[in-house]
């Protein structure tokens, strides 16, 4: 009876650390918290500037190992999309959920002169904000190994 006592009270010590611990998700930040832009707005801001042909307004939104990646890749070498064609349209859909996960994979659909196809944004919660983090290709690969293979 001790033992269970003890065991009992230890619960009620831990769980609210614990709580707060699955609540502030592994420092990705409270679900619930507010942030600067949601998965579909990035999404969408991504169409947007592959589209103008400037990628200056997905700066901030980019994640820190992406950034270092990009900064060290003449601009003009950057594969941003899995094809080089400059699409005159790009549609989005998330791909899964995003209220309740710490990332989410968004689906590009573009559409140029004589071709169609979709590239997959990987994107990472942080506490106050959501940031590209990858760009998966239509047929493989994917922006990170590109970005390696062009500084290597």
């Amino acid at each position: 009876m001790r033992t269970l006592a003890a065991l009992a009270f230890l619960a009620c010590l831990t769980a609210p650390a614990a709580a707060a611990s699955l609540e502030m998700a592994n420092g990705y930040g409270a679900i619930d918290a507010p942030r600067n832009i949601d998965p579909a707005r990035l999404g969408q801001l991504f169409c947007a500037s592959r589209i103008a042909g400037d990628m200056a307004p997905l700066a901030p939104f980019l994640a820190p190992k992406l950034t270092r990646l990009i900064d060290s890749t003449p601009e003009s070498a950057v594969p941003w999309q899995g094809f080089p064609d400059r699409p005159q349209r790009c549609d989005i859909a998330i791909v899964n959920g995003f209220a309740d996960t710490i990332g989410v994979l968004v689906r590009l659909t573009y559409v140029a002169d004589s071709r169609k196809w979709s590239d997959t944004l990987n994107l990472e919660r942080t506490p106050d904000s959501w940031l590209l983090n990858n760009v998966f290709y239509d047929g493989g690969g994917n922006l990170r190994f590109r970005l390696l293979e062009t500084t290597n």
